[in-house]
């Protein structure tokens, strides 16, 4: 999660555990979803903004969704 104006900061990672213990996620499911974050928080900490074409974006009639 990145807060407008704040460094960023991991979000309901916590939930991971919980989640295996009760069956929902599997070992491999937990492994893939820290490997991918341990990508994006590479990518945040080199300031690696890869969304940064859509900064200015907003939808044509100012809404999102129907």
């Amino acid at each position: 999660m990145i807060p407008a104006g704040e460094p960023w900061r991991w979000k309901d990672v916590q939930d991971l555990a919980p989640s295996l213990a009760a069956g929902r996620i599997t070992q491999d499911e937990v492994f893939a979803v820290l490997t991918a974050g341990a990508e994006v928080a590479a990518l945040l900490d080199a300031d690696d903004r890869w969304w940064a074409p859509w900064d200015d974006w907003t939808p044509a009639d100012g809404t999102i969704g129907a």
